[in-house]
């Protein structure tokens, strides 16, 4: 990564100047299952975010990975199949300082487990993969 001279900042490749915030791409939810799914965040700026699931208020913790372009997964699990969750994205373990999301709205943080099975039988499949690359500057 390109480092600047102003305080070991990031440098924007887009604009060629230091990165004064965290530049976010996501979050975006994968792997979806009756009972888990995944949470993945691009985040440059920072080491670790936290992640909090809703409705059961369990906070986990996301390492970004340097040696991964500064990406991170959480794995969430035994989840409800059928059921809709919500989560929020915070800088501090204690929830108190949420995420700038940079344009993205928290009400859009949110999944829905898959159905469990259909015909008794027969497990949904989820054949295609929609992705969007927000940037709040295009």
């Amino acid at each position: 990564m390109l480092q600047s001279s102003q305080a070991n900042l990031p440098i924007n490749r887009k604009r060629n100047s230091p990165i004064s915030q965290p530049e976010l791409l996501g979050p975006f939810v994968a792997n979806i299952s009756h009972e888990s799914a995944s949470v993945w965040i691009q985040l440059y700026g920072a080491e670790q975010v936290y992640v909090k699931l809703l409705p059961t208020g369990q906070m986990f913790p996301l390492r970004l990975h340097t040696d991964r372009c500064h990406t991170g997964m959480v794995r969430f699990s035994q989840l409800k199949a059928d059921h809709l969750y919500h989560y929020e994205i915070y800088c501090d373990p204690l929830g108190q300082q949420p995420l700038d999301l940079q344009g993205l709205c928290a009400e859009d943080l949110y999944f829905y487990t898959m159905p469990e099975s259909v015909n008794n039988h027969q497990d949904y499949r989820l054949d295609f993969l929609l992705m969007s690359c927000h940037g709040p500057e295009a």
